[in-house]
């Protein structure tokens, strides 16, 4: 008896049979059947990882720009007094670089 027959007559290929809408036969019903791996554990800490980064990295971005652009606007309209983002902004620095570090191990 070939496999096509035996996947016909389990119940599993009639729910596939269902879904799908037209029978399947050899590879192709096979990978139907066949059970979806989720990623490993692993993969999961690397992409959550990465997407913190990145998520680190546009809001370092976008306050850095905003600082340095209020800065501009003040100075611009009084005495330009002294460079106060360059505070945040190193110190931003280095908790992003930390990060970064940490996300990389």
């Amino acid at each position: 008896m070939p496999a096509d027959t035996d996947l016909k007559h389990s119940g599993i290929r009639e729910v596939e049979l269902k879904r799908v809408g037209r029978p399947r036969s050899g590879l192709a019903a096979r990978s139907l059947l066949r059970p979806q791996t989720p990623p490993r554990p692993q993969l999961r800490v690397v992409e959550r990882r990465q997407r913190f980064v990145r998520l680190h990295l546009f809001t370092y971005i976008l306050g850095n720009a905003f600082f340095w652009g209020l800065w501009g606007a003040i100075s611009v309209s009084a005495h330009p007094w002294y460079w106060w983002p360059v505070l945040p902004s190193l110190g931003w620095t280095v908790v992003l670089t930390l990060h970064l570090w940490h996300a990389g191990r």
